[in-house]
């Protein structure tokens, strides 16, 4: 009887495994459909992000030159973050977390400059201009939040976010733009 009852937990084991892999199988093809939406529409905000980053590393050398070093430190190190992302094969989760750290620093900035000793500056005012014209377009930015929340809505069920994880497939964070007005 014992015997029995081994085989028949091995059997089920087996369909239990088998039914696993199939279902695996079949959730693949959709999460790299969307993966793949996710990377067509990165290249677009990435290269206005590099313009960003120029420009704001421009604006940081112009506040650190009328004595604002603790900001352009942060973003000096901002910048070697988002070089360090997009200059090597790495996850999308860690390029547009130094997207937002781009974009954070564009927040604090642009306020930053209009304020005195700096809204006089004609440097840190060009800098600013520069950083205010290099931002990503809202239709590029919206496609690429689109296609994230289409691959991250994907993973909400759980067979589904179990296979996501076991294919090593994250949830992706959003791109955070700093307001147009900035």
């Amino acid at each position: 009887m014992l015997r029995w009852v081994r085989r028949l937990l091995l059997v089920v084991l087996a369909l239990v495994l088998v039914v696993g892999l199939l279902v695996a199988m079949s959730i693949k093809p959709d999460l790299d459909g969307r993966a793949r939406a996710v990377d067509r529409a990165w290249p677009a905000v990435a290269t206005a992000l590099d313009r960003r980053a120029a420009a704001l590393g421009r604006a940081g050398d112009a506040l650190a030159a009328r004595g604002a070093r603790d900001i352009a430190a942060s973003i000096t190190d901002a910048i070697g973050r988002w070089h360090a992302a997009t200059s090597a094969p790495t996850a999308l989760a860690d390029r547009v977390d130094a997207a937002n750290g781009i974009e954070s620093l564009v927040t604090r900035v642009v306020p930053l400059a209009r304020t005195a000793p700096y809204a006089n500056d004609t440097a840190v005012q060009t800098a600013v201009a520069d950083l205010r014209a290099a931002a990503p377009t809202a239709a590029a930015v919206t496609r690429l939040d689109d296609a994230i929340d289409d691959a991250n809505r994907v993973r909400n069920n759980l067979v589904r976010r179990l296979v996501a994880r076991a294919l090593g497939r994250a949830d992706l964070p959003q791109l955070v733009p700093a307001p147009a007005s900035e």
